[in-house]
């Protein structure tokens, strides 16, 4: 669940990093839009956010997928560049 403070939403320390056990190999985030009524997840490489928890993958980085994001309706997506990845290679594996 999420706690809210005014228009601010706090992230549980547990959703800051998947896997949340074991090593982080990504970092997420998220953003709220249109009065709270939607959102995008955003998993970031480590490496590629800059930062990771304690314990982190900190050398680790995408290089086929880069980040990985989600919306409330369920929408996937992925911020690679090469035109030969899909998002079934991103999200299957």
């Amino acid at each position: 669940c999420l706690a809210r403070s005014g228009s601010a939403t706090v992230q549980p320390s547990t959703l800051l990093r998947a896997p949340s056990e074991g090593r982080a190999s990504y970092v997420v985030n998220w953003t709220v839009t249109n009065s709270g009524q939607a959102f995008t997840l955003t998993a970031t490489p480590c490496a590629t956010a800059g930062t990771c928890p304690a314990g982190g993958e900190t050398s680790f980085r995408d290089q086929k997928c880069g980040a990985l994001t989600l919306t409330q309706t369920g929408l996937r997506g992925f911020s690679s560049s090469d035109p030969t990845v899909t998002l079934a290679d991103c999200w299957q594996r």
